[in-house]
């Protein structure tokens, strides 16, 4: 730790405020927020007029203009919900590319060290939730739009820390597992992984524990050569060889005891909701969802196919059309949603910038430690956005537009280069 790690990074700033945006008391800070860092932004675009862009990053940055100008156009009768819920996107990924051309790889570690003590701290104050089972901060929630899911005091109870929802919990305690796995070399990293597996089980949230399961086999895949190598050849530094033993013991031994309780909770979340005939309330809404979503799209013409109704137009379809859950305004499915909203140009848009990330992930074969964390963290955000509406979690969007610009930006990756951010906006 430096001095530069005590400067507030401007993303994590951002992680806070889409934090608040659920809480009714702080939901206006999350705009305050996009004003500042548009604020920033300008200031960047006078004070770094001297950057040179390459041909690859000028792309990026047409691109983007032209997405969020396509998005209003689109939308044109819903421009204050494009406003308040997708510029944050486009001012991230432009904040973030002034960023990294001036600081390079600096940046990204700096905000990696920053979202990593931010996220355990929030781990290490979920056990009230583990131990009591009520939310931590229930004065200051709206209990009418999320008091369905949590069943206070008893078993039934799932934890979510400050994120108002057990998906959106678990979704950011792997990200936290990733971070300490990248970020950690003392043996208290052990603790901290374990304490996070916790909180992602008491989440009770299935589509946390596939994201976790598949996260952790692409890893393995993407360093299958070094893992196999630790394995066979193991360098032993017999105190963490202790302090790893003492920790697993600990761990089998909580298994043990509850092992019949675990196995209940997991086989009663998952029932038959794997099956083709699964009778799971949550599963039959999202199947049947899909099946409402693609017929109405394809029965209504082919300007709507292709263009779609427009942002925020989803959650007045799915009000007016009730599937299995009454009053449920979403799709639970943001690649449905982006479907529906904005058609097949759309829902192609965003899965070609998946393809171009995944390609231009493994051309780049001298990568920095960054990258590799970020890709992972984009991996499991994709996966989840199959389960959950990002449009409703800003918190969410603010970490997929710094992932998004990390991934396709040209920057500095040489450890050597890195500059001092005296001042870290």
């Amino acid at each position: 730790m430096n001095l530069r790690d005590l400067n507030i990074n401007v993303i994590l700033i951002g992680i806070v405020a889409g934090i608040m945006w659920r809480f009714p008391i702080t939901s206006t800070v999350i705009y305050l927020y996009m004003a500042g860092l548009l604020l920033l932004l300008l200031l960047k675009l006078f004070r770094d007029s001297d950057l040179r862009i390459s041909r690859k990053n000028s792309l990026i940055l047409i691109i983007s203009i032209l997405f969020i100008l396509t998005i209003y156009l689109v939308s044109f009768d819903e421009i204050a919900f494009v406003t308040k819920r997708y510029l944050i996107l486009v001012i991230l990924i432009f904040y973030l590319f002034f960023s990294l051309l001036r600081y390079g790889v600096g940046y990204m570690e700096n905000f990696y060290k920053q979202l990593t003590v931010f996220l355990n701290i929030l781990s290490v104050a979920n056990l009230y939730q583990v131990i009591f089972r009520k939310p931590l901060l229930l004065n200051y929630m709206d209990l009418a739009e999320v008091g369905y899911n949590y069943h206070f005091g008893s078993a039934a109870y799932r934890t979510m820390s400050v994120f108002h929802h057990p998906i959106i919990c678990g979704l950011f305690f792997i990200i936290a597992f990733l971070c300490n796995m990248y970020l950690i070399k003392s043996p208290i990293k052990y603790v901290l992984q374990v304490l996070l597996l916790l909180n992602i089980y008491t989440t009770s949230s299935r589509s946390a524990w596939l994201a976790l399961a598949l996260i952790i086999m692409v890893y393995i895949l993407l360093n299958n050569k070094r893992f196999i190598f630790s394995i066979l050849r193991p360098r032993v530094n017999y105190l963490k060889a202790i302090n790893i033993c003492i920790i697993t013991s600990f761990v089998f031994l909580f298994l043990i005891l509850n092992f019949d309780e675990i196995a209940k909770t997991i086989i009663d979340r998952f029932g038959d909701s794997l099956t083709k005939n699964s009778t799971d309330g949550s599963n039959l809404q999202r199947t049947l969802t899909i099946a409402m979503i693609f017929d109405h799209m394809f029965d209504n013409g082919g300007s709507i196919l292709l263009f779609g109704h427009g942002a925020g137009t989803v959650g007045d379809f799915m009000l007016r059309n009730p599937v299995l859950i009454k009053d449920f305004g979403t799709t639970d499915n943001q690649y449905l949603s982006w479907f529906f909203e904005f058609g097949l140009v759309g829902i192609t848009s965003y899965l070609s910038l998946v393809l171009f990330i995944i390609i231009k992930y493994f051309k780049n074969k001298n990568r920095h430690w960054t990258k590799d964390l970020s890709f992972l963290c984009f991996v499991v955000i994709s996966f989840e956005l199959v389960f959950f509406d990002a449009i409703g979690w800003p918190v969410v969007f603010v970490m997929l537009g710094f992932l998004i610009g990390a991934l396709t930006i040209e920057y500095d990756e040489n450890e050597n280069s890195k500059t001092e951010m005296k001042i870290q906006y």
